[in-house]
């Protein structure tokens, strides 16, 4: 089993990350930047509150222009980037980076140009330079991650044999990737067996395993928001 205590990020490494940001910011002369990513844990408007949880910003906003516009909230405080940008900026800004942009949808990205009449720089590959530097902290938690996926993926080749269906198998691998500690997958688990183990991907169905089959197990356990993705074959015998 994973060793305890499990490790995690200190709170003081947010710390340095904010100050790195920052002075990347400074070296590009930027007055803001605007930084998108999609979590498959948030959900719209109501997702304020777990950003404030599992988060390490305290000053967490809801955008209109990431709202829907035929559906109602009346329990969240919505407003535009053009009216939330006074209460962090006491100027308005010049240039704003932008990172993350091939990842956002193109019409949400045409209200921000909308809203804010500034020059845009595209300052994904910088930001990305600054992730690549892992720390201490950051290396084991990735450590950690890894095991996790081997415990996943040892509980998988114990359950495979003939007969047991593809979620069967599933099933066991994330039951013990969740008791060695980990918060959930980063893409489904895939066992894909005999046919459906042609391409790369898969998801697992109710297909039973036969003898003399190859079964390919890929699983991807997120631990402190960190992936350790593993996919091996197995090879399954008659006899």
């Amino acid at each position: 089993m994973i060793r305890n205590p499990m490790p995690v990020i200190p709170e003081e490494e947010y710390g340095r990350r904010w100050e790195a940001v920052q002075d990347l910011m400074g070296r590009l002369d930027l007055d803001l930047i605007l930084a998108y990513a999609d979590d498959r844990a948030t959900f719209g408007p109501e997702s304020d509150q777990y950003a404030l949880t599992a988060g390490r910003i305290a000053d967490v906003r809801i955008l209109e222009e990431f709202t829907h516009p035929d559906e109602d909230y009346p329990y969240s405080d919505i407003k535009s980037l053009a009216e939330i940008i006074p209460d962090i900026t006491p100027e308005a800004p010049r240039r704003v980076g932008i990172a993350g942009s091939a990842l956002m949808p193109g019409e949400v990205f045409s209200r921000f140009k909308q809203a804010l009449d500034v020059q845009w720089v595209d300052v994904e590959t910088a930001v990305s330079g600054l992730r690549a530097v892992k720390s201490p902290a950051e290396l084991e938690v990735m450590r950690c991650a890894y095991r996790i996926a081997e415990q996943g993926l040892e509980a998988a080749a114990a359950t495979i044999r003939e007969g047991v269906s593809e979620r069967e198998v599933a099933a066991e691998a994330e039951s013990a990737m969740r008791r060695a500690g980990a918060e959930g997958t980063g893409i489904d688990t895939i066992v894909a067996s005999g046919p459906n183990s042609r391409p790369i991907l898969a998801r697992s169905t109710f297909r039973r395993i036969h003898a003399d089959e190859l079964v390919l197990v890929t699983v991807a356990p997120r631990y402190e928001g960190y992936h350790g993705a593993i996919g091996r074959p197995v090879c399954i015998a008659s006899g």
